[in-house]
């Protein structure tokens, strides 16, 4: 279009000048210079700069239009008509024995044109490959057998295979044959996978192994001749109940959590005898129930048999962040806030509950347990709203527990025939420890609990297994909600040794 309007400007300053078309003077075409080449020896996916100088003799306008001959690699940006362009080598010279670049030069006579050229010989050149075979934790992990897409299979088994020859820049795929592992590349479970090969060099591809028992969220998994994208935790889960798998973990910070239909619950396990954690380095996870209105975080219904759950934070249910219904659980290292309950546990003959290093703050009850065990280690229960922990009809064994700032009750025991509670604190809660006098059951065993700043320390009979320590735990900065505690004050240094969920100021601990 710019070279059509020129030529109209131009007839139209002819005919003012009283010329006739037909009596134009003969044009001469632009002349160029030799193209100039930001590199000589160009690599597969290199960016090449082009350019080249051009002069007009009749002082016309000039244009410009490249090519690669064979029509190889691309344009940076789709720009190829300018007198300094990019070009973007191809991912692979197999078979390429030189570049061929060729730059068309005009005025306004477009059908016309003068023309420079270059060349860059290749010349076909191979790289070495040594591939190793790694699981998880980085140690050697064997297969059956390599293959390479479009080329050989290495036989096994073995952890490292050697091949002495591929194309220079091919981005060769590769899969494996094992029932131990699927493949796991940076980002997604799956194969193929790829690599640039370096020519005249050996080349290093690792190949990280996931065992077949753990599903990686997100992720790709064979079966069969499909594959299935796997982006949300209960894709996983459901997943795991279908294939037999035991170990799910969470790769990314944040998920997207729906509603479960009928349990209207973020995640449903129910019957899946499962480990949920994160991938290593990638913890703790947060998962929020209030994005989708659900009443419940975790739901567990209707099994007896373990499911672990690690490294979590489990937010904003309606009701429970946990949720066990005659069912029994292990969970590691959790925080639960900001729901109705931290958790609700409907238990009966076998099923126990265990927790270590769970903090459960800020809901407005922390812990219902009706029936079953709950056994609670390094447990932080805080700044409630109603009361901590609310056992009845069950069997508790509590040690190192810090049961803080419950504006009715750190602990509510009713009917509960079996509890233990050692080397704990319970401190600024309307009461300590509440036995209802109407249905007491037996009292506590209390062994090494610190009781400070409740308006009621012991409420009912209470069996005191050693004399309770009454005195300021000294924590660290209780306004910021950092319960940890002096070294040097009671809950450290006394007879009783350590007493409390998170240690001393100077620890690592803290909590969530």
């Amino acid at each position: 279009m710019k070279a059509l309007r020129l030529l109209m400007i131009l007839g139209l300053f002819l005919l003012a000048c009283g010329l006739e078309v037909g009596e134009l003077p003969e044009n001469d075409l632009p002349v160029p210079g030799e193209i100039v080449l930001s590199s000589l020896s160009p690599e597969p996916l290199d960016t090449l700069r082009l350019s080249v100088e051009a002069e007009d003799p009749d002082g016309d306008p000039i244009f410009f239009r490249w090519y690669e001959d064979a029509g190889l690699g691309s344009w940076m940006d789709g720009e190829y008509a300018d007198s300094v362009v990019y070009w973007i080598a191809p991912s692979s010279f197999d078979g390429i024995d030189s570049l061929q670049f060729t730059v068309k030069v005009y005025d306004f006579d477009l059908q016309n044109s003068s023309i420079a050229t270059a060349s860059i010989p290749l010349g076909t050149r191979y790289g070495s490959l040594r591939v190793l075979l790694r699981d998880l934790q980085g140690l050697p992990a064997e297969v059956d057998s390599l293959a390479i897409t479009g080329g050989d299979t290495l036989q096994g088994p073995g952890s490292e295979f050697f091949i002495d020859s591929l194309p220079w820049g091919q981005q060769s795929a590769f899969s494996f044959q094992t029932d131990a592992y699927y493949g796991c590349t940076d980002l997604y479970p799956g194969y193929p996978d790829t690599v640039f090969i370096v020519a005249d060099t050996e080349n290093e591809l690792v190949l990280t192994l996931a065992p077949r028992s753990l599903i990686l969220i997100p992720g790709v998994l064979s079966a069969g001749e499909s594959d299935t994208l796997l982006t949300t935790p209960q894709q996983g889960i459901d997943w795991a109940e279908a294939q037999g798998i035991d170990t799910l973990m969470l790769r990314v910070q944040d998920y997207y959590l729906e509603a479960q239909s009928p349990e209207n619950a973020a995640l449903v396990l129910d019957e899946r005898d499962l480990l949920i954690r994160p991938f290593p380095g990638q913890g703790p996870l947060l998962l929020d129930a209030g994005e989708a209105g659900c009443l419940y975080g975790f739901y567990l219904k209707g099994r007896s048999v373990d499911c672990r759950i690690e490294n979590i934070v489990m937010q904003n249910a309606i009701d429970a962040a946990v949720y066990l219904q005659e069912s029994s659980a292990s969970l590691d290292s959790l925080l639960l806030t900001g729901s109705s309950k931290g958790i609700t546990f409907h238990g009966s003959g076998e099923d126990r509950l265990v927790l270590r290093g769970v903090s459960i703050r800020n809901n407005d009850y922390g812990i219902y347990q009706d029936g079953g065990t709950l056994d609670a280690e390094g447990l932080l229960i805080a700044e409630h709203r109603w009361y901590g922990l609310w056992s009845e009809n069950a069997a508790l064994t509590l040690d190192h527990l810090s049961v803080l700032e419950s504006e009715v009750a750190g602990l509510i025991l009713e009917n509960s025939s079996n509890c233990v509670l050692s080397s704990s604190i319970l401190a600024g809660n309307l009461t300590g420890i509440f036995l209802p006098p109407e249905d007491p059951g037996a009292s506590p065993l209390l062994d090494c609990c610190l009781f400070f700043d409740n308006e009621s320390d012991l409420e009912g009979a209470v069996s005191e297994g050693s004399d309770p320590v009454y005195e300021d735990p000294l924590f660290c900065d209780p306004e910021s909600g950092d319960w940890r505690v002096d070294p040097e004050g009671p809950a450290q240094a006394g007879s009783c040794g350590s007493i409390g969920a998170l240690g001393t100021c100077e620890s690592r601990g803290g909590g969530f």
